[in-house]
This record gives C-alpha cells, structure tokens and sequence, in this order.
C-alpha cells in the first residue's frame, strides 16, 4: 500500500502541474487546518493469576499499560451551511458530514491527511485517514486511503464521476468506483484442511513442486521445485521449510483473488456505465 500513498502525494503536483506550483500550492493550503493531540486513558485494572509450584502459591500479576494516541494530520474539508460548528476552536480531529460526501461544499480540491499512533490494551497499532477530493463543475474525482489498525483492516478507493448540474442547488452524478483491499473472510488453506481440522501442509507442498526423496538406510531428503535439497530431516521440514511454503502460497493465492475481485468489478461497472449511456442516448 506504501505506493497508493505516494500517489496521493503526489496527485496535487499533476494537478498543479509545473506553472506558478508554489502559487497554487499556497492557495491550496491557505484555509487548511495542521493539527496535532495527545490522549491519555487510565488502564485497566491488573489481573492477578494463581498458581502451585514446589508445593507455594505463586501469585502473578499482568498489569496492562497505559492507553494513549498521537495524531498528526492536515486538512482541508469545507463545512457544509446546515452543519453546527463543533468547537468553539478547531483542532482538526472534528469530522462533519462534508467528510464522506461525495461532492463538497465548494468547488476545487479539498484534502485530509491524518496519522493515529495509538496503544490500546498494551497493543500498539497504527491508523490512518487520507483522502484527495476535486469538484468541477463537469466532473468529480477522489482518492482515499484508510487503514485501521486494531480492526486490522485497510483498503485503497478511488471514483471518478460525470457531473450535471441543475441549477444552482441540484446536481446528478454517474461514474465507478474502485477499492483494493485485502480479501477478508477468504482462507486459500481450507481446501488443505482435514476432516480432524488439522492442515494437510505435504499434500500443499506436493502441489507447489516441492517432493520427498526417501533414501536406502531410511533417510529422507526434502527437495524444492528445482530439484534442491532443502531440508534432510522431519524436524527442518517442518519447522523451516513448510512455514515458507505456506507463506507463499497464502501470500500469491490472496493477491490472485484481490486481482481477479478488481478485475470482475471493473467489467461490472463498464458494463453499467455502457447500459446508463444507450439508455441516456433513447432518451434523448
């Protein structure tokens, strides 16, 4: 995902282009909020636990840590006339309706950039909260990236819309939207699951190349898919090659089902805007 962030960076400067850059860009963050806060929780309360050991009572305490965040971040994001202000001063961590509208409250380029460090639990995590968003008077586009650490979940999105406007209060916008993210709820190793719910790792090993050489005297020899010996004994099959094997064959199954997910909604979304444009054309 550390490329999807630098595009964002990156999508004001094709914006701005090369002309008057430090102009523009000095527009663009004039009416921007930089904030930063620190937050403190007391912990909860600490467990004792209990146990025999040499005939004492042994008595073991887990004491959890202090909860706290630190957030840095900027942004840009104009309220919208029916919204109360939240605070008498601004802070930056306000969030209004204007945050997840698809179409602002003015026209132009509006932003957030937030970064959350926090420890909740004796757990650290981090979550972020950017997106990029400009409203033409023809068309809107956006892009978003968010990652929530303690749900462990992040994903990138990006829309792009044709924009019509009627009148001066009402607009009626058609496009697609695009999101990657991880293939939550899809487990690659449940065909490799037995009935006794333990995992079947030669039978995967067998698939991927790897084979099992068994020697004169009883030895054994692991082989990779290149005809390698990569382990001579049970204890380093298991414990050293198998968990790679695993690893890659996770790694390569979920990244072919993010691809193929994209790639199905993307025809999907052609598909609607071919069927919405034949029906603008009848219309007309």
């Amino acid at each position: 995902m550390k490329h999807l962030l630098y595009t964002l960076i990156l999508v004001p400067s094709l914006l701005f282009g090369q002309v008057d850059f430090n102009k523009k860009f000095k527009k663009a963050i004039k009416f921007a909020t930089f904030y930063g806060a620190f937050n403190g929780n007391n912990s909860i309360a600490d467990v004792d636990g209990y146990s025999i050991g040499t005939g004492q009572l042994i008595t073991n305490t887990e004491k959890t840590p202090f909860d706290y965040s630190v957030v840095l971040g900027v942004r840009k994001i104009a309220r919208f006339g029916y919204e109360n202000r939240a605070n008498v001063f601004y802070n930056g961590t306000e969030h209004s309706y204007a945050d997840a509208a698809t179409v602002g409250k003015v026209s132009g380029f509006e932003f957030l950039f937030e970064a959350d460090y926090k420890r909740r639990f004796g757990q650290t995590y981090l979550d972020q909260n950017h997106f990029l968003r400009y409203v033409a008077d023809k068309w809107i586009v956006k892009a978003e990236y968010v990652q929530q650490g303690f749900a462990d979940i992040k994903y990138f999105e990006a829309s792009q819309r044709y924009r019509h406007k009627l009148g001066d209060k009402f607009s009626w916008n058609i496009g697609m939207v695009q999101r990657i993210s991880e293939p939550y709820g899809y487990n690659p190793l449940e065909e490799f699951i037995l009935p006794n719910g333990s995992l079947h790792y030669t039978s995967l090993a067998l698939q991927e190349g790897y084979n099992v050489d068994f020697l004169p005297g009883g030895e054994i020899n692991y082989l990779n898919p290149e005809g390698e010996v990569v382990a001579d004994n049970s204890i380093i099959w298991e414990e050293v090659v198998i968990p790679q094997v695993l690893s890659d064959y996770v790694e390569r199954k979920k990244n072919g089902s993010r691809l193929k997910t994209l790639t199905k909604n993307l025809k999907k979304q052609l598909n609607l805007l071919l069927s919405m444009a034949h029906l603008m054309v009848i219309i007309v």
